[in-house]
């Protein structure tokens, strides 16, 4: 957290810090949220607003304050939207779409208290990751989707990035060997169609990969 921002962190009630005064304690903690609201005036009527829903990559994980473009913003999903539209990141490192789908209430709250016009949902590669079949990951993103899309927000769903390991660190493609990658193409797939109620895709594969399908960075 940045202190002379006023940020901080409450291991209590976390919604009563929407409107509290003045400074929180400056105390870190790797699972936690940003800032929940920042309210104020805006030159345009009912801007878009953004929450972000994740873990590692869209938390930000193993990032700094000083990550460009926008220092402070940590995360991919973050930088996309950040120097154009507010935006609140619900994200944390090793959650699944299980671990939401089963605890959401202080996250739906919070989400309902921001009022966002959409949601990006990156959620769902520690379930692939973590040995889940295709139709689960399915079945387990059409129940998140549907408590997202009760707030009234548009959904907009993530594609996932290649896994892999490599000889090499990483600085060739050849030198790489995709892991999950059968069932992380198929939920990929399946989330291009479209399927109800989510209103847009952000293919980041397509962006990740060395070429369609490959299972490598590029």
């Amino acid at each position: 957290t940045r202190t002379d921002w006023g940020e901080g962190w409450s291991l209590a009630t976390p919604l009563a810090q929407v409107d509290g005064v003045g400074l929180l304690s400056g105390n870190g903690s790797n699972a936690m949220f940003g800032p929940i609201a920042v309210l104020g005036s805006t030159s345009v009527s009912n801007p878009p607003r953004f929450v972000i829903i994740g873990s590692s990559s869209a938390f930000g994980s193993n990032e700094t304050f000083a990550t460009l473009p926008a220092p402070g913003d940590r995360g991919y999903l973050s930088r996309l939207v950040s120097n154009n539209y507010g935006q609140c990141v619900l994200a944390c490192g090793s959650q699944t779409i299980t671990q939401f789908n089963t605890a959401n209430a202080i996250r739906m709250a919070a989400i309902a208290a921001i009022g966002p016009s959409h949601i990006i949902n990156q959620m769902g590669a520690n379930d692939i990751s973590g040995g889940a079949t295709a139709a689960t990951v399915q079945s387990r993103l059409q129940t998140m989707w549907a408590t997202l899309a009760s707030t009234g927000a548009k959904i907009i769903q993530v594609t996932y990035s290649p896994t892999s390991t490599s000889t090499d660190g990483w600085t060739t493609v050849g030198n790489q060997t995709p892991t999950g990658a059968t069932v992380r193409h198929a939920v990929n797939d399946y989330i291009r169609t479209l399927p109800s109620p989510i209103s847009a895709v952000l293919d980041v594969q397509r962006v990740t990969e060395s070429s369609t399908d490959s299972g490598r960075w590029r």
